[in-house]
């Protein structure tokens, strides 16, 4: 699980019963439910539900070429009207689409989401950083025994560098840079406006919140 603040983002099976007194984030469990196309979970509400409908259907069927303008229309809107949970939804189906035809998958939503990144505003950007975090740490974790036998690549970005690492091949990187990155944007998952996002209610966050029971979320209520 991937905690940014009192939050969590988990990525383990839909299919597991719901730890009680937790607040599952949105964004984590669309990570697992569009990766997998036979997830049978339930379209949150949200301006756009009927058009999530009509992608979920397009993807259980593997017709990513037609659902990809449907998610793009669906992103462009949620971007600018500010709409951020369906824009963080929006772009978790965008990787999934680059999963489904592209053989870098990885490093490309790895750049995808470091560009959203220079542009993204709150409360998404600090979600954008834990799902960055946890993108680096599969990529890592996939391509260790490649990464054991490379040389040190290119220097680590330092926390007071705060530029998107997306533009430079995943392909030149050595562990050390990896591990850098993942420690440095878990990191700024939680002190990205730490005070707002104590202020953020989960009311304030729409769908991308779901999950949790009242204790849980008297417990945790906020961002």
């Amino acid at each position: 699980c991937n905690k940014i603040g009192t939050g969590i983002f988990r990525l383990s099976s839909l299919v597991l019963p719901a730890p009680p007194m937790r607040l599952f984030l949105l964004a984590g469990l669309l990570l697992t439910m569009i990766f997998s196309t036979d997830s049978a979970a339930p379209v949150p509400p949200g301006p756009y539900a009927a058009r999530w409908k009509k992608i979920d259907a397009l993807l259980r069927k593997d017709q990513t070429t037609t659902a990809a303008p449907l998610v793009e229309a669906i992103y462009q809107q949620a971007k600018k009207a500010g709409d951020s949970p369906s824009y963080v939804r929006a772009l978790l189906y965008k990787i999934r689409l680059l999963q489904a035809k592209q053989e870098d998958a990885d490093e490309k939503s790895i750049t995808l989401l470091e560009a959203e990144l220079k542009t993204a505003t709150f409360p998404a950007r600090p979600i954008l950083h834990s799902l960055l975090a946890e993108q680096y740490t599969n990529y890592l974790n996939q391509n260790r025994y490649r990464l054991y036998q490379r040389t040190a690549g290119a220097q680590p970005t330092t926390d007071e560098q705060q530029t998107a690492d997306g533009s430079t091949g995943l392909a030149t990187w050595d562990v050390g840079r990896l591990g850098a990155a993942i420690v440095r944007h878990y990191d700024q998952s939680v002190e990205d406006e730490s005070q707002k996002q104590l202020k953020t209610t989960l009311a304030d966050l729409g769908d991308l919140t779901t999950g949790g029971d009242a204790e849980g979320r008297a417990l945790r209520p906020t961002l």
